[in-house]
């Protein structure tokens, strides 16, 4: 894989890169550099400093004198943000470059035995879609014999990709179904909408299952971004507002607000917590996300002293 930009690791294990050299990176232009760094890093609302971001200075080609040039390290998750954000010639081959490296580092740790918790949660998600695809098999074995054959379409997109009735079609092929009716989604040829919908779809599945919840919701934030970053280079490829990303995943700007806030500001291991019921999810957003990761820690080390 050939390095696209220079990946560091902090000392709490964390892969950074440099905003500015991605910038450049992107074909941004060089002029803009300090309003534009403002508007997307300082001043966004959905990464936060020392968790997604910290600021520091170099001289760089200033070494004769003058004022440092601002840069900032960010988190591989902020970046790939970024890339899809600046809609540039650049932005797809960055973003698969981040993720490319992500999924290089989930190869070499091995990852850690499910908690009890976390293990009675999957078997509980497992029973729920058993159930949910009985239902499934039901429902069409009623339109089979009503109707004469199945009658509910799958949504598709013009490469055939399935958006929208994933049971439906696995309960088809085990009921022994060689045709079921489509319907093409002309508007879904472009790769970012079709994984919006996809998004947006997978995020109505996992309702019962806080912690996927909140990693859908991120994930379709940061493909649709809002109105405050980025120009728009017409109506029809504007960013969305923080309201209208609500909707089109089915809940209250104020509940996708609390997702994207316990996602992006809690530690894991308060996110374990909060799943698993020790912490209430009023608490979660009310008072444990305004604490910092290192806050966050020195009260569950306190909370831990207290149970003792």
């Amino acid at each position: 894989m050939t390095e696209l930009i220079n990946i560091i690791t902090n000392e709490q294990g964390k892969k950074l890169v440099s905003a500015r050299e991605l910038y450049f990176g992107l074909g941004l232009n060089e002029s803009h550099w300090s309003k534009w760094y403002k508007k997307n890093i300082v001043e966004n609302e959905f990464f936060f400093e020392k968790k997604d971001w910290m600021g520091f200075s170099t001289k760089g080609e200033n070494s004769q004198g003058g004022r440092p040039t601002q840069d900032f390290a960010i988190s591989l998750d902020f970046a790939k943000h970024i890339a899809m954000m600046a809609k540039t010639k650049k932005s797809h081959e960055y973003r698969n470059y981040f993720i490319a490296c992500e999924d290089k580092l989930k190869e070499i740790v091995k990852p850690a035995l499910p908690s009890y918790t976390e293990a009675l949660r999957q078997l509980a998600d497992r029973i729920d879609e058993n159930e949910k695809l009985k239902g499934e098999k039901k429902k069409l074995e009623e339109e089979g014999k009503q109707k004469g054959g199945i009658i509910t379409p799958l949504i598709v997109a013009p490469d055939m990709t399935v958006v929208s009735g994933h049971q439906r079609l696995k309960a088809s092929k085990d009921l022994g179904v060689t045709k079921v009716p489509i319907i093409i989604r002309d508007d879904l040829d472009d790769e970012e909408e079709k994984l919006k919908k996809l998004l947006a779809t997978n995020f109505g599945r996992v309702k019962n299952d806080p912690n996927k919840m909140r990693k859908v919701a991120v994930e379709y934030v940061e493909l649709c971004g809002n109105k405050h970053g980025g120009n728009r280079a017409s109506s029809d490829n504007r960013n969305l507002t923080l309201e209208e990303m609500a909707k089109g995943l089915g809940i209250s700007k104020t509940t996708l607000t609390e997702l994207l806030e316990i996602e992006r500001k809690l530690t894991p291991e308060v996110k374990e917590l909060l799943d698993s019921g020790l912490i209430s999810k009023i608490s979660a957003s009310k008072i444990w996300v305004k604490l910092s990761g290192k806050e966050q820690m020195e009260l569950l080390e306190e909370l831990g002293k207290g149970s003792t």
